[in-house]
């Protein structure tokens, strides 16, 4: 299976990048793993603006037939047991 994880930021934190290095490590074999950042849209006009154009930007860059999962901070955390989960229902 290929993931691939989008993210918006103009460098990620250390804690993200730590991270994905870690699961990068764990998933490797188990899954085509693929990183793209995003510039945050800043200069776009407004919030309402800013997110307009990021997100357009990220759903261009969406595979075609690809299974959509959004991650945000705000939302419910997942176990590393409950994320295998969730990949195993959309793999």
């Amino acid at each position: 299976m290929r993931l691939h994880l989008f993210c918006v930021a103009r460098r990620p934190p250390a804690w993200a990048a730590e991270a994905a290095t870690d699961y990068l490590k764990r998933l490797t074999g188990a899954f085509d793993f693929r990183c793209r950042d995003f510039a945050p849209q800043a200069n776009a006009g407004g919030v309402a603006q800013q997110r307009e154009r990021e997100s357009s930007l990220l759903l261009k860059a969406v595979p075609r037939g690809a299974q959509l999962v959004v991650l945000d901070e705000r939302g419910s955390g997942w176990s590393t047991r409950e994320l295998a989960a969730r990949l195993d229902e959309i793999g």
